[in-house]
């Protein structure tokens, strides 16, 4: 399998598969000035996880046109996969939205969305309630057409060392499900990632997380500047109240960009994992951070003895949560600043939190979740308090 990043991940539970889309997968050297053309895949790899050590398959990606840094749903009532947004090779012929039915289709579906801005670096989930994508913030700018790749999948400083201009997108779209020519999107500002107002979230490269009661958690990423946004405030939306700003406390993680951040599916916990600590050189600033977010005192914690070696860092890559609770990890740019193509897997379906572990080998087991989660009392720094909000993963972020 080739080595790629920026490529999205859904999970899709009824298959019980993982299916990773496009991509980025030319080399990138480090360099600041040498910009390697870009070389976006539309391959889609399928990794189905009821069999021990499986191998990628691959998935109809007809009509679906190359992309990479874009953003992917997975829309339950309608069972399909919904890709938004990202570079293209061609702004004029490619749509803004390509939607797969995953009952019989044999090819992807272009919706020409009225009232779209085509970008990159956004997030977005997918609300049952609503039956709508939310489809956050992003950058659009010359490089979404495919003319370069940038160094940075982030907004640029400017002194980076290229010269180019960036249109940061604070605001966020609603899209109603399922799509056709007729539909439109419903636009909103948000507020909070304005530059005039101090921003005290990201625009770009964050992280969102569905929470159970179809609500929103937005984490981390870069402002309209470049500059990464601080992790001690985290943005809530939901559908009733909009958006608004919650404070962090605890052992609070480094700034960073092109991280995940997934909610176990039994505790109020979300998960961070990895992401870039620097957005003017990715060089060496990949990380293997892990930190857990408790939802209830919205107190972070980085747990020692579950840190993951050096080799394990990676940022720009795809993770998920299975139902059993278990985060699948894949592709992504390592501290070396090349893509990736492996997998690891961290345990976390014990109700024992010393028990938990990272794994280099999926094994179909792992998807019981016939084990009793319980509220953990352990002093262990690991372990997440209470059990009050069952949090439920919806795929994105990012990635």
């Amino acid at each position: 399998v080739q080595s790629r990043w920026g490529q999205k991940a859904a999970y899709v539970p009824t298959q019980q598969s993982i299916y990773f889309i496009g991509g980025q997968v030319s080399a990138w050297n480090g360099s600041l000035t040498d910009v390697p053309t870009p070389s976006i895949t539309n391959e889609i790899l399928v990794l189905n996880l009821t069999t021990d050590d499986p191998s990628f398959t691959t998935g109809i990606s007809s009509d679906l046109p190359p992309t990479a840094f874009h953003t992917v749903a997975y829309a339950e009532k309608t069972h399909q996969l919904v890709s938004f947004g990202g570079l293209t090779s061609s702004c004029s012929g490619d749509a803004l939205v390509h939607t797969f039915d995953l009952e019989g289709a044999s090819s992807w579906r272009s919706v020409g969305v009225q009232d779209l801005v085509r970008r990159r670096g956004m997030g977005s989930g997918y609300s049952v309630k609503d039956q709508e994508m939310i489809v956050v913030g992003g950058l659009a700018d010359e490089y979404v057409c495919g003319e370069y790749i940038p160094h940075s999948p982030c907004v640029r400083s400017a002194d980076s060392g290229i010269a180019a201009s960036t249109y940061s997108y604070p605001a966020y779209d609603l899209l109603s499900l399922p799509m056709s020519s007729a539909t439109s999107a419903r636009t909103s500002g948000f507020p909070y990632a304005s530059l005039n107002s101090n921003p005290l979230l990201g625009v770009i490269d964050f992280s969102l997380t569905r929470l159970a009661n179809d609500s929103f958690l937005l984490a981390g990423g870069a402002d309209a500047s470049g500059s990464l946004v601080s992790f001690d405030n985290v943005g809530v939306w939901d559908s009733t109240d909009g958006w608004r700003v919650l404070e962090t406390h605890g052992d609070i993680p480094a700034p960073r960009a092109g991280h995940n951040m997934l909610a176990h599916p039994a505790l109020d916990m979300l998960v961070l994992h990895g992401g870039a600590t620097s957005t003017a050189n990715l060089s060496s600033t990949a990380s293997t951070t892990l930190a857990f977010l408790n939802t209830t005192t919205m107190t972070w914690s980085q747990p020692r003895n579950l840190q993951p070696p050096t080799s394990f860092a990676r940022a720009w890559h795809s993770s998920i949560m299975v139902d059993s609770g278990v985060l699948v990890t894949a592709f992504g740019l390592s501290a070396e600043g090349h893509p990736r193509s492996d997998i690891v897997y961290l345990d976390m379906r014990s109700n024992d939190a010393s028990k938990w572990t990272w794994k280099a080998v999926w094994s179909a087991a792992m998807l019981d979740a016939s084990l009793a989660y319980s509220p953990i009392t352990s002093s262990n720094e690991s372990a997440p308090s209470g059990k009050t909000l069952r949090s439920v993963l919806i795929p994105c972020l990012v990635v």
